[in-house]
This record gives structure tokens, sequence and C-alpha cells, in this order.
């Protein structure tokens, strides 16, 4: 049926742009002794075309006298003609997509002249992999701009507006399960073994226990299985997406002003972590971003937001934190913070970070010796931006 639909209506745009007319009549808008005619007419007036994540189709005209082709940069690109003479219409269509968003383009050639159209397709609203029979599934923020940081706050400030450009992030915190199904063992025999620490190994409880390099060697491993491009976020697109992005009703945590509602934390976790997707989500359908376990994001810490460039017309492009540092921003509550005066770790504009390996030695060489681990309660969850 959509292959039916697609042609009737190839056919309709055949007879409308290929009747017989008299090329000589002044009034044609062909005669190029009509005042009318540009002498520089394009060869198409459309230089971009957006389409959805569905299937569709959209005309464009192929405006000249001369023989013509057309020819697309893709396979997912389809046209119902790619060479003619003369005024003609032809359908540009794209199948549906269910990977992440893809551009492309359609060249239009003449003798003396070339003309070119950028396509671009949305990807859909969320994209599932498995690995190891374990499934992630991760959902689209679409671009857009926030107020990151707070005035008068020399720790988490000064406030900024931040532009964010569309990628998917994991739906929840990545699961024992997938840790498991990536690297094919667990942290916790390495850290029952040398810090006497007892830890759950439920399937889908977020993973623990892991400092910020295990996370990169994780993330290698997954990208080698899968062929993409997955890495921790940013600060700026880790509270870009917990506030809910494009969506974002301004609530003080991720998904509501009520705490009990979305996260774990210290007056309902039992002191414990809990498994993911429990509670309620954030506007963009994501879990446990305010607490259950705190979270890795890509950056080195500094105490404000971004990096060290001048904003442009005011706004921050895509922010990636200073070029160095000593410990990595973690973000969000976990199922020990507290509430005090209204001030926690939950709230979305908190800000705090650990050392890069998550564990010290404490009372070297001596009978108290011991490792601490500052990453019990930290976890992680990826995002894939979109290439461009």
């Amino acid at each position: 049926m959509k292959i039916l639909h697609f042609f009737s209506l190839f056919l309709f745009v055949l007879l409308m742009t290929n009747c017989n007319h008299d090329s000589n009549n002044p009034d044609n808008p062909d005669n190029p002794d009509n005042p009318e005619n540009p002498v520089n007419t394009p060869l198409c007036e459309i230089s971009d075309i957006e389409f959805t994540s569905v299937n569709d189709a959209k005309l464009i005209i192929v405006n000249t006298k001369l023989d013509w082709n057309v020819a697309t940069s893709d396979d997912w690109i389809k046209l119902t003609e790619n060479k003619g003479k003369g005024k003609t219409g032809i359908l540009v269509g794209v199948e549906d997509n269910v990977s992440i968003p893809r551009n492309g383009k359609i060249t239009i050639t003449t003798v003396d002249s070339i003309h070119e159209i950028k396509i671009s397709q949305f990807g859909p609203n969320s994209l599932t992999y498995s690995v190891g029979g374990v499934e992630v599934k991760l959902i689209l923020a679409p671009a857009g701009q926030f107020l990151m940081g707070l005035n008068n706050n020399w720790i988490d400030g000064p406030q900024r507006r931040i532009k964010i450009d569309s990628l998917y992030i994991c739906e929840t915190e990545v699961t024992n399960e997938l840790w498991k199904a990536v690297t094919g063992t667990l942290p916790y025999d390495t850290v029952n073994a040398i810090a006497d620490i007892t830890v759950s190994k439920v399937n889908l409880e977020p993973v623990t226990y892991i400092s910020w390099n295990d996370v990169q060697k994780f993330l290698t491993s997954l990208n080698l299985r899968t062929g993409s491009q997955f890495r921790l976020p940013t600060e700026a697109e880790w509270q870009y997406a917990a506030s809910g992005a494009n969506l974002s009703k301004g609530y003080i945590y991720s998904g509501s002003n009520n705490l009990r509602e979305v996260a774990w934390y210290q007056e309902n976790s039992g002191s414990a972590k809990q498994p993911v997707k429990q509670l309620l989500p954030n506007e963009l359908m994501l879990y446990d971003m305010s607490g259950n376990v705190s979270e890795w994001c890509n950056d080195w810490y500094k105490d404000y937001y971004g990096d060290d460039s001048a904003p442009t017309n005011n706004v921050v492009y895509n922010p990636t934190g200073p070029l160095t540092g000593t410990n990595r921003v973690v973000r969000g509550g976990n199922y020990a913070s507290s509430l005090l005066l209204n001030s926690s770790p939950c709230n979305l504009n908190a800000r705090s970070s650990i050392c890069p390996v998550c564990y010290e030695v404490v009372f070297p060489g001596t009978v108290h010796e011991k490792i601490v681990y500052g990453c019990g309660y930290v976890g992680f969850r990826f995002v894939l931006p979109l290439i461009k």
C-alpha cells in the first residue's frame, strides 16, 4: 500500500507538470521572453529537505529545458526519476529510519549547471541495543538550551545559558547484568578481596564500585561489540537530560518537585541501592537521575561550569569542561543522600567530584593500612552523540 500510494502521487505529478503547453506563448512562464522568467533560474528552488523517522516522500521540480540527471549519495534516499528532459516533478522519498539521524544529498546536473539538495532524516525517539542477551535502551534528547549553574555561588556558578546538540542517553543507569555481559565479570569480587565489603549482585541494580577509568574500558569494549561511539555524558549533557531537555517543566529534581516520587535517597532507600526503573521517570522518560546511585560524567572537575571559552552571544555551545584536572565530575544524588535545608546532592544543579581511580590507600605502611573506596555509591549511564 505504501508503494502504491507513492507512485499514485508520482503519476499525478507527471500529469500536472508535463501537460502540453505553448512555449511560444508570452504568458508561458517557460518562455525566456516572458519578463517574469529570470535569466538564471536555478535547477530547483529547494536546497534542503528534512524528513521525520518514518517513510515519506516530498516533491521537487526540476526547472530546465535541457536534459538532466539526478543522483543520490545514499541508498536510503529514493527517487521516482533519475533522468529526463525539461521541467519535471520528481518525488524524493525515504524509508523508515530505525537508527540514528542520517544525512545525505541529491545532485541534479545538466550540461551547464549543478544543484545539490541536502537530505536529512530524524532518527526514532529511542534506540535499543542487545549485548550478550541484555538489552539497553537509549532515549533521544533533542537539541536545546537551558540555564546551568547558580548565580552568587562560587562553587556552582556563575549561571550561563548552555546549548546542547541532540544525543541519545541511557534510559537507566548501567546495571550489573549489562556490565557483566560486556566485561564478563563484576567488580565486587575484587572489592570484597581487598576492602572486605559485601555488595549486592542483583542483576537489575546499578553497577557500582567502578572507577572512571573502569568505565572507559567498558565503553571501549561495548563500542567494539556494537560498532557504536558510546561515551560518558558531559556534565552539561547530563544536566540537560536530567532536567527533561526540551520537555523540561522546571522541577527541582529530575522529574518532580517531590523527591520521593523519582529518587532513592536516605529516607526511602533503606541505605542500599535499588533495582532501576522502579520510580517515576522524568519528562524524557529517564529514570533515577536524582537518586539511587550518583553518576560519572566525562568532564574534569572545576569550581564552575563549562570550559574556559568565552560565551558566544551569551550562550556556551556544548561545553566539555577544563582540559586537565585532578577529579572527574560526579552528578546526581544516591541512596545515601539526605535533604538538609532543601539543599541536597539530589538537586539538579548539585555537583561533586571524585578521583578517577576512585580509591585510595590510607595509613600506608602501617598495620592500619587499608584501601578506601570513594565510588561505592557511583555508577553511570552513557550517551550516543549524533554524528553530523
